[in-house]
């Protein structure tokens, strides 16, 4: 064999023979495959008809998988990305559209029997799923401080998350202090522009280290309001002339606090 073939995506010369024995009945062959482009050496070869294989063949994660995540009222549309390198090890990323977050790494993927186990450390995060024997469907849970159902589907190939769009004047995070009747917490907005608006994270790291998604984020002149259905809370500010910072209120369950967030 002298030929060039796909190899992940990429064209690959590949040199190399095969020594066989076909078996009596014509179901089997066994013999010996020599590579010497790229060198391998010598490997010891055993096919069996298809038709005559005891079990199917694992079916493949690897490709891209959409799903929404629902916590409380809020909820998170994903995307996951799967690939595998030649020695079948796997890599991901994962891109949460509401949020405006793309190419999350994955730290860690595993799949082995039907069970797909995944570490994304950026965002402290875990999954484990099951893919079922078609390859359409992973059903699983995130954990992310709590467990959460979280099932992924095949995605079309029309399916794309939001990208990044020339950066507005308010991009970026801002930073400040919220005082509460029991402690003075530290509140962080990060602000996106991407190609279908502006989208924001709040996060209040005193709490907890994970970035909330805003539900809607509107910007009218000077004023900005950020709604975020989660946890019943709004921040409505106004944008100082120079963009350095917001003065507004954070308003949560009826209560009003005042919040300034100067950007960082």
């Amino acid at each position: 064999m002298d030929d060039t073939v796909q190899a992940n995506g990429q064209e690959m010369h590949l040199v190399g023979s095969f020594a066989r024995k076909v078996s009596a009945d014509a179901k089997e062959v066994s013999g010996t495959w020599t590579q010497t482009e790229p060198q391998q050496g010598t490997l010891e070869v055993h096919f069996v008809h298809a038709s005559q294989s005891a079990a199917a063949a694992q079916p493949s994660v690897v490709g891209d998988w959409s799903g929404t995540l629902e916590a409380g009222p809020a909820k998170l549309r994903l995307l996951l990305h799967i690939k595998a390198a030649q020695d079948g090890t796997l890599t991901g990323t994962l891109d949460s559209i509401d949020q405006g977050a793309n190419g999350i790494p994955i730290s860690t993927a595993a799949f082995k029997d039907g069970k797909l186990e995944l570490n994304v450390t950026a965002v402290n995060g875990t999954y484990e799923g099951t893919l079922n024997q078609a390859a359409t469907e992973i059903t699983g849970t995130w954990t992310q401080g709590q467990a959460l159902e979280l099932n992924f589907k095949r995605a079309q190939s029309e399916a794309a998350a939001p990208k990044p769009a020339a950066a507005t004047d308010i991009d970026g995070t801002w930073t400040g202090k919220l005082t509460t009747p029991s402690a003075t917490l530290t509140i962080n907005l990060k602000i996106t522009n991407m190609d279908t608006g502006l989208t924001a994270q709040l996060q209040s790291p005193d709490q907890n280290p994970g970035w909330a998604p805003a539900n809607s984020i509107t910007r009218e002149s000077d004023k900005l309001t950020v709604r975020f259905n989660a946890f019943d809370a709004t921040f409505e500010g106004k944008i100082s002339a120079d963009h350095t910072a917001i003065d507004g209120h954070f308003t949560q369950m009826g209560n009003e606090l005042p919040l300034l967030l100067k950007k960082t």
